[in-house]
């Protein structure tokens, strides 16, 4: 596969997970602002339970992105980071130009720095959410849902669900213990994936 159809294919990635990253954001914190055509919006969804869709939805898309950045890394003959990494949309500027370089690190710190620090985020919001029985009894938060153990069967019961409020009396289907855990080795390796794809772009002796 060349490099200008990489460029492409990392320019799409990069757009479609910053939009929805953004999108989801902007939904745990209850903002305004929302970028066009946003699925999560008019409140739909609660604060903490945009984190159901943000986590999984992302960390593929991010997944997916890192996985490019790291094939057009390895197609790269170049020494130099900056040529290595994929450009947006296969602008036409060189690399090795200081301005070529600010480019190219303002590319990494909007479609790299920021899905990373939202999956944080999210991860950090959805830990702070509510677990509830069916019978609405508020049944874990915060930490307690790494520690508080649930057998199995239990869990995926169907008689859990995932934070409400006013408006929503019921949210989505929780299995607790088990999905805190999944989300959470998730996030963990979604960051080291992207620690070892910047990797081969910084240190391209290494792979």
């Amino acid at each position: 596969m060349t490099k200008p159809v990489l460029n492409q294919i990392w320019t799409f990635l990069a757009v479609v997970l910053l939009y929805f990253s953004i999108n989801v954001w902007s939904a745990t914190q209850q903002w305004q602002f929302t970028l066009p055509g946003n699925p999560l919006k008019e409140g739909k969804v609660t604060a903490h339970g945009a984190t159901l869709y943000g986590i999984p939805l992302c960390g593929v898309l991010f997944i997916a992105l890192l996985l490019v950045t790291r094939w057009h890394a390895l197609a790269e003959p170049a020494r130099s980071w900056a040529a290595r990494f994929p450009k947006l949309a296969n602008l036409d500027f060189n690399p090795y130009t200081v301005q070529g370089r600010f480019a190219q690190m303002l590319s990494c710190l909007v479609f790299i720095v920021v899905p990373a620090a939202a999956m944080v985020h999210f991860l950090v919001k959805f830990c702070a959410g509510t677990a509830y029985q069916a019978n609405n009894k508020p049944f874990v938060s915060g930490l307690r849902h790494l520690t508080k153990w649930v057998s199995l069967s239990q869990s995926f019961s169907g008689g859990f669900y995932y934070d409400r409020d006013s408006s929503v009396l019921r949210g989505p289907d929780f299995a607790p213990f088990w999905e805190p855990w999944i989300f959470t080795l998730w996030v963990v390796f979604v960051l080291w994936y992207a620690f070892y794809c910047i990797r081969a772009v910084l240190f391209p002796r290494s792979f």
